[in-house]
């Protein structure tokens, strides 16, 4: 007698697992649904009853498809293969992960609870019970296999609850020949549904027009009036429209201000003052430079003072922000500068002014232009600053031919306006006891727009021809003509390391055209005052490469430095 015990969590889990995989059951018998003319062949079997002498085929049920008889085929297999040791009572584990050899292990999972088979066999019985271990083995994977049939049409990636992709051709388009022909009504996939309004026309519509306020819930009114407050509040105010202004013109004009960035930096602001470019330093300012006798004892030690107290000294961070130490050390630098006045009284002339405002418009081959904004710092004085190129020399100007960047628009960069006012104001009121621009200086007031130095000599150079133009328009009027006597004003930039100096010559004040006579630039670039400053040494395998301190000194660009505030009492 053959006994087989199976161990189910559940009797309807047996009964599932039986009614997927095919077979029924009845009167103690497992047979597969097959017809009485397949009973006996060699793709299905049967279980025996416990009657010794009574076997019943399943007569009833429909013919198996190819798939199910691929289930019920068994290969045979050795006995080894299925116990452990040959013995009278044998436990076979099936289908475990260790019983199912490689396949089952490379997985990584348990794909069915652990089952027991209890077989009684003789030695005349070892040959069926390897069938019946393969049977049984068949039987436990058939749910698993026909469960996988089902599920081979369904998607198992992302959208499995919405609709298939459209696999058919496209619809037609202006851009393809598929679909449907012109005219014709588009695919149910493809229309849009009209909105509610227009399928209900006699709904009606509640808004929150009554209410006096916004409600999420409610629909906007068509018209809802603008509630006026009665009085003016600046953080609510809105503009009128640009054309119902009445500063609006139809000219368009470029300015240029505190935050542009011309593309092409120096070689624009050429084009756009009209000017003839000298490199170096005029002679002037090296002859101050290179005379001793315009330097204090111990100049070289009280400089490198100055860096420290901008870099380390004035914050407890290791790394102090930019915005910071250039104004800070922009003023030290001004500060012994101005320690000359004991042995030169004129520099009690002078005034520095901070954050001033200077505008200065004019035509340039019938483009209007603009100087504004608010910069840095400026030095004013009671004296002009004389000439520095003679009336030879600036005669000479007129067979320099300005170079142009084409194709790339001369105002590229600039802030192109229709309400505008013109205006020419050197940012000082009339009377004020210094009213002769002297000494630009710019420094860096925030590290997030960061400037190259190519761009910070072309903003140096259209603030110093804006201050100058504006002087010039306020002692020789707006009609355009050639200056009796030019108006110098120089300029200084720095990020806190490098410096960059200019002196600029406003020679004329006829700019439309590019004929004639031109003004006059004199630019020395990239002065470094230190290579390196460090608040920490430099540690590499516990050897101080480089200690904490300033490397590097150059003591030639202080000298520029302190020449440029010396010009003109010197």
């Amino acid at each position: 007698m053959l006994v087989v015990a199976l161990r189910f969590s559940s009797l309807s889990g047996f009964i599932h697992s039986v009614w997927n995989s095919g077979f029924q059951m009845s009167s103690g018998l497992l047979t597969p649904k097959v017809p009485a003319n397949l009973a006996n062949s060699e793709e299905f079997w049967e279980v025996k009853s416990k009657t010794p002498g009574r076997t019943k085929p399943g007569v009833t049920g429909c013919p198996l498809s190819s798939f199910a008889k691929g289930l019920l085929r068994v290969k045979p297999r050795p006995a080894s293969y299925w116990t452990r040791a040959p013995s009278i009572t044998q436990h076979l584990r099936l289908p475990t992960r260790h019983a199912l050899g490689a396949e089952t292990r490379q997985n990584g999972r348990r794909r069915f609870p652990q089952r027991a088979v209890r077989v009684a066999a003789g030695p005349e019985a070892h040959g069926e019970e390897e069938e019946t271990a393969g049977r049984m083995l068949a039987l436990q994977r058939a749910p698993k296999r026909a469960w996988r049939g089902l599920l081979c049409g369904q998607r198992r990636s992302k959208g499995l609850y919405g609709p298939k992709p459209h696999r058919g051709p496209l619809p037609r388009t202006p851009l393809t020949v598929r679909g449907p022909p012109p005219g014709a009504p588009l695919p149910w996939y493809l229309r849009k549904p009209p909105p509610v309004r227009e399928q209900l026309p006699e709904l009606d519509v509640v808004t929150y027009q009554e209410k006096m306020y916004f409600v999420p819930w409610l629909a906007k009114p068509a018209s809802f009036p603008e509630w006026e407050r009665g009085w003016h509040d600046p953080r609510k105010h809105r503009s009128p429209p640009a054309r119902e202004m009445p500063a609006y013109k139809e000219q368009p004009c470029f300015l240029c201000n505190p935050r542009s960035r011309l593309q092409e930096g120096v070689k624009q602001a050429l084009w756009l003052t009209k000017t003839k470019l000298v490199e170096g330093l005029p002679p002037q300012i090296l002859h101050i430079m290179n005379d001793t006798a315009h330097e204090w004892e111990s100049q070289d030690e009280r400089v490198q003072n100055a860096i420290s107290h901008a870099l380390f000294w004035i914050s407890t961070e290791e790394l102090t922000p930019a915005e910071n130490y250039c104004s800070v050390l922009l003023e030290d630098l001004l500060h012994l500068c101005r320690m000359m006045t004991a042995k030169y009284p004129s520099l009690t002339k002078r005034m520095v002014a901070q954050d001033h405002k200077v505008a200065a418009a004019w035509q340039r081959e019938s483009i209007l232009l603009q100087v504004r904004g608010s910069y840095g710092k400026i030095l004013n004085a009671t004296s002009p600053l004389q000439p520095i190129a003679s009336k030879d020399e600036i005669l000479a100007t007129e067979n320099h031919t300005l170079e142009t960047f084409y194709p790339i628009a001369p105002t590229i960069d600039l802030q192109e306006v229709n309400v505008y006012e013109i205006k020419n104001d050197t940012g000082f009121r009339e009377g004020y006891p210094y009213p002769y621009p002297h000494t630009v200086y710019f420094a860096p007031h925030s590290t997030k727009s960061k400037r190259k130095p190519e761009h910070l000599r072309a903003q140096m150079m259209m603030f110093a021809f804006g201050n100058a133009l504006a002087k010039a328009k306020g002692l020789y009027g707006d009609e355009p003509r050639i200056l009796d006597e030019p108006i110098v004003v120089q300029s200084v930039g720095t990020d806190g390391q490098c410096f960059q100096f200019l002196v600029f010559q406003l020679n004329t004040t006829d700019l439309d055209s590019s004929n004639g006579v031109k003004n006059l630039a004199w630019i020395e670039t990239d002065q470094l005052l230190y290579e390196d400053a460090r608040s920490c040494p430099e540690i590499k395998k516990k050897v101080v490469v480089k200690p904490a301190g300033i490397h590097g000194y150059h003591p030639d660009t202080f000298k520029k430095f302190l020449a440029f505030y010396l010009h003109g009492i010197v």
